[in-house]
């Protein structure tokens, strides 16, 4: 593990301009990166990051790059504890009974039996421990699917990988949350002619206890998910045609037993292409972000609204950022704050900017930004701390890349 200095190589802009109403004015955004930590160096840029608390002083990170997908425990300050891990389909001690429903499948011991992942999500387990959800395409080389790698609370090796079922090749997202003691994924599950929305539950003990899909009455795909309590509500985009356009609906149902879901709201409307929600817990309701380009000038911004503990929005999206990126924003919800967090464009470069608002929307302050004048960034991912929030990000680097991580503090008063 090495760790660079941030002038060698990262610059950071704080001062921006924050919306005022029907104005701009400069505003400080009051926060700084108290450090930052590489976890991992690449081949190539990574294609997906993810990051979550753990524990009360540790957090994880997964990424994938060059067909691989691994794994790091992390400090409170991004530093990587322990060398990093690599999933691999058979890295189970028991990989075989993990595969519920298809048949068993031995994979050599080379990279090609780890997965290149179009998509990650990391939660914490009841008990102890984690677990990563993956979404790997299917290819011409790669069986693809979703699947879920569980991992003991040493947080060292995988204890049981899960086939959760069949992911296409224009799957592009799953979403994983720990729910009354076990995990509940949702991912999306796209081919050429069709593209639905599947979820499923697994037993701490890797036992796969359900998978269901979404009616196939319309295109659906973006799956995210959030608990309060013991809700679970699932998130995910409709395409809906009418008239010269079409339009992509916000729609959110809470997840029962089975699993199923019950009825179905829609939160918002979009004329975005890919609205990217996300879904994250605030007390007792919840908060979604996701893009749209509302105002029009073909770039997309993003927005945010609250939603109540039945999953109906409290009041309209409030703009938060532009975000023209490769992904979405992530969410993080700390004290009376939401942190938004997305990679972007800035002056023809990919940077990862970061911005503060309350349950209303309304900005504090300018946006943090991350960015550097020889590389771009690739995703990035969010998870909350204590008073702080933990970045990952990776970072690609013309020919190299590298996963990187750093708590972000900000003033209170």
């Amino acid at each position: 593990m090495s760790h660079l200095p941030a002038t060698r190589r990262i610059l950071f802009l704080v001062a921006l301009a924050a919306a005022t109403g029907c104005g701009t004015k400069r505003a400080q955004q009051e926060c700084r990166l108290e450090g930052e930590s590489v976890v991992a160096d690449t081949g190539n840029g990574p294609s997906a990051v993810a990051a979550a608390r753990v524990g009360k002083e540790r957090f994880a990170a997964a990424w994938s790059a060059d067909g691989q997908t691994w794994f790091a425990a992390l400090d409170a300050r991004g530093r990587r504890v322990g060398e990093p891990v690599r999933l691999d389909r058979g890295s189970s001690r028991d990989a075989g009974d993990g595969v519920d429903g298809g048949p068993i499948v031995f994979w050599p011991d080379g990279a090609e039996s780890s997965f290149a992942a179009e998509h990650l999500a990391v939660v914490a387990l009841d008990g102890g421990g984690a677990a990563v959800s993956v979404l790997e395409r299917r290819s011409e080389s790669r069986p693809g699917g979703a699947f879920a790698i569980l991992l003991g609370p040493d947080l060292e090796a995988a204890e049981r990988v899960v086939g959760l079922g069949p992911a296409g090749p224009f799957s592009s997202r799953i979403a994983a949350v720990g729910w009354r003691g076990e995990l509940l994924v949702a991912w999306h599950d796209a081919a050429v002619d069709a593209s639905t929305v599947r979820t499923a539950i697994v037993s701490r003990d890797g036992a796969l206890r359900g998978v269901s899909a979404l009616p196939a009455v319309r295109p659906a795909f973006s799956p995210s998910l959030a608990v309060a309590g013991d809700v679970a509500l699932l998130l995910w985009i409709e395409s809906r045609s009418g008239g010269s356009e079409t339009r992509f609906e916000l729609r959110a149902a809470r997840v029962t037993t089975g699993p199923s879901l019950g009825p179905v709201s829609t939160i918002a409307t979009a004329r975005y292409l890919d609205p990217a929600p996300t879904i994250v817990r605030t007390g007792d309701g919840f908060g979604v972000a996701f893009r749209d380009d509302r105002d029009t000038d073909g770039l997309p911004e993003y927005y945010y609204a609250e939603l109540d503990a039945a999953g109906e929005p409290r009041r309209e999206p409030a703009r938060i950022s532009r975000a023209d990126g490769p992904e979405g924003p992530r969410l993080a919800s700390v004290g009376a704050f939401m942190f938004g967090v997305q990679v972007r464009s800035f002056g023809g470069s990919l940077l990862v900017g970061m911005n503060r608002f309350d349950a209303e929307g309304r900005k504090r302050g300018g946006e943090f930004q991350i960015y550097a004048d020889k590389s771009d960034f690739t995703h990035a991912d969010v998870a909350p701390g204590d008073g702080k929030v933990l970045l990952v990000y990776g970072e690609d680097r013309k020919g190299a890349g590298r996963v990187l991580a750093g708590a972000v503090s900000c003033r209170e008063d």
